[in-house]
């Protein structure tokens, strides 16, 4: 498992906002028109195809009645010029609870000998400049960036990742720290969704502009999306009808990293849902041996976070 710290960095990519092809221009205001997407310098599928699953259903625009490995085995079936070509799973955010079952349900099919096996491949272009030979052995894995993996543990070290950030004070996190992360695990359904629309200086304004991007019709239609799988599309949707029934997916991570099956982690600092406090504890918790400690990843030739691998196995 290699875990690596970034800095912020603006993405403003399609709908996910970190790998997809698409940014949109942003340096103007909404006047009504279908915003301008621009090609994403940085997207992943210069170097790979992505199929984009919605989980839960009704993230997205999803309409399948069965399980995202099944559906992943019959888009393979559909479209068998991807057969040999290896996979690399990945997610992030929320995603952090369902992907790793995602990827433990693909390896009992790869167990099971299926019809069609889904090799999974660790992340390629991860930095080689140093332990270059494991990192070429590498065969399996999946990705995750910020991940939400323990809900419990998320919520308790936000006021501590909030104290550590200077955004309070020494003197009101110990007197009412505790309090803070108790109310907002037992109150955090009683916040409003609902805030005035972001202006072109905020850097989350191309939120705004995707949700008019991806509700119009001539897109949708451009995009085979199936009229009426849902209603209008939102970024965070929190009104969909979901059992929220799986709190931890640590224990897939220990079945996962057992097997065989690498992973790579990656934390933004400036995430105070899922803070990288939290992330280094589970990974911590693991108690697997380090192999390569805390040092700068660089990135032509400048910091641009910090770096540590572990033995999953």
């Amino acid at each position: 498992m290699a875990m690596v710290e970034l800095t912020p960095q603006r993405t403003d990519t399609f709908l996910d906002f970190q790998d997809s092809p698409l940014n949109f221009k942003v340096d103007v205001e909404y006047n009504g028109s279908l915003p301008t997407a621009l090609l994403n310098p940085y997207s992943w599928t210069k170097v790979k195809v992505l199929f984009t699953g919605d989980s839960p259903v009704g993230t997205g625009f999803s309409y399948a009645t069965n399980n995202l490995a099944k559906q992943n085995k019959k888009w393979l079936m559909d479209h068998p010029n991807f057969l040999s070509s290896p996979v690399c799973i990945g997610g992030a955010s929320y995603s952090g609870l369902t992907l790793p079952i995602l990827v433990q349900d693909i390896s009992y099919g790869i167990l099971a000998k299926m019809d069609i096996t889904i090799v999974l491949k660790y992340p390629c272009n991860f930095d080689t400049t140093k332990n270059t030979k494991m990192v070429q052995e590498i065969k399996k894995g999946f990705i995750l960036g910020n991940p939400m993996t323990i809900l419990g543990l998320e919520t308790n070290l936000q006021i501590p990742y909030v104290h550590g950030m200077a955004l309070i004070s020494d003197e009101l996190y110990e007197t009412t720290g505790d309090v803070c992360s108790r109310y907002l695990d037992e109150h955090h359904q009683e916040f409003p969704d609902s805030e005035p629309p972001p202006t072109p200086d905020c850097r989350i304004y191309s939120y705004l502009l995707s949700w008019y991007w991806i509700n119009n019709d001539d897109v949708q239609k451009a995009f085979y999306i199936r009229k009426g799988s849902i209603g209008q599309w939102k970024r965070c949707n929190f009104s969909l009808p979901y059992t929220r029934d799986i709190e931890s997916s640590f224990q897939y991570h220990v079945n996962l990293s057992a097997r065989g099956y690498r992973s790579l982690v990656y934390s933004g600092d400036h995430d105070m849902i899922v803070t990288f406090l939290a992330t280094q504890a589970w990974i911590r918790a693991l108690n697997y041996s380090l192999v390569d400690d805390w040092r700068p990843w660089m990135l032509h030739g400048q910091v641009a976070g910090s770096v540590l691998m572990i033995h999953t196995f």
